[in-house]
């Protein structure tokens, strides 16, 4: 994805709290640092300049068949894609304590839109072979 197309994503603010705040790109420094605004968490408002290194793209959530898809598109050093995330089921019983498993999906793609793709259909196929 060309950098300027980034400016009005919502992201993750890798802060070092717990949950991640979420933020928006606001504007664009240059190819190291890009300006953000919180849309969560403490400091919700605060605009500021961050390096790329703290911002991550936000994740993408789907359902299938009644399993909870989290997934994480992430970039790699050398501009290709990948994705990694959560599969997640509540445990009949009411113990309130959901089933999860991650996975790691090491394709690589050129572009976020094909890691996102690739990563669900990896998702949907260890929840079938469950």
């Amino acid at each position: 994805m060309p950098m300027d197309e980034r400016v009005g994503d919502v992201v993750w603010y890798v802060s070092g709290s717990d949950p991640q705040p979420k933020a928006r790109i606001t504007a664009l420094d240059g190819k190291t640092h890009a300006t953000i605004r919180l849309l969560s968490g403490p400091e919700k408002g605060k605009e500021f300049l961050a390096p790329w290194g703290v911002i991550q793209t936000y994740d993408k959530r789907e359902t299938y068949k009644g399993w909870a898809i989290q997934l994480i598109p992430r970039q790699l050093e050398d501009g290709a894609f990948s994705a990694r995330g959560f599969i997640r089921k509540p445990v009949p019983g009411g113990s309130g304590l959901p089933f999860e498993t991650s996975f790691d999906n090491q394709e690589r793609h050129l572009t976020e839109k094909a890691a996102v793709q690739a990563g669900m259909v990896f998702a949907k196929k260890k929840i079938d072979g469950r």
